[in-house]
């Protein structure tokens, strides 16, 4: 998996991003049209070897990490999904399982990566949890229901 972050170059790439069912998640190009006016929203692309863009999240800088964490030096990562074409063949895991590397050569700074995931959506718990974060034990009220606050630390 190559994980980077994007640039106006992979508009075309986005554009043709198909989810099925965004009801846990936002449209990349949403992502992407938050991203122009916030610095700190930095979408990122997950590529196959073919080069072909199979999953898709943000890592968030901003103020909304606070709702999860009480550290400076950490991101937010939001909106993740895996295009619909290409479910189920392990590049989910195979992203969440670069994001380590990758915050370290881009955000050297950074020293964990929180999220929140809505208690009802099991299947990304289990992926998240299979791929090195850790329930915090802590809960937080979003707009579809409550979320699980997992972490990762990254050294």
């Amino acid at each position: 998996m190559k994980l980077k972050l994007y640039d106006d170059s992979d508009f075309l790439k986005v554009s043709d991003y198909f989810l099925k069912d965004a009801y846990y998640t936002a449209h990349p190009i949403d992502a992407i049209k938050i991203s122009v006016d916030n610095r700190k929203y930095h979408p990122v692309l997950s590529l196959d070897s073919d080069d072909n863009l199979v999953c898709f999240f943000v890592l968030d800088e901003g103020s909304d990490k606070f709702k999860y964490t009480e550290e400076n030096d950490s991101l937010l990562l939001r909106a993740f999904s895996t295009d619909s074409k290409y479910l189920r063949k392990g590049y989910a895991t195979k992203t969440i399982e670069s994001l380590t590397e990758f915050v370290k050569k881009e955000f050297p700074e950074v020293k964990r990566v929180v999220l929140g995931v809505n208690e009802k959506n099991l299947s990304a718990i289990s992926l998240y949890l299979k791929t090195g974060f850790k329930d915090s034990g802590v809960k937080y009220l979003g707009k579809k229901g409550y979320q699980k606050v997992l972490l990762k630390d990254i050294n």
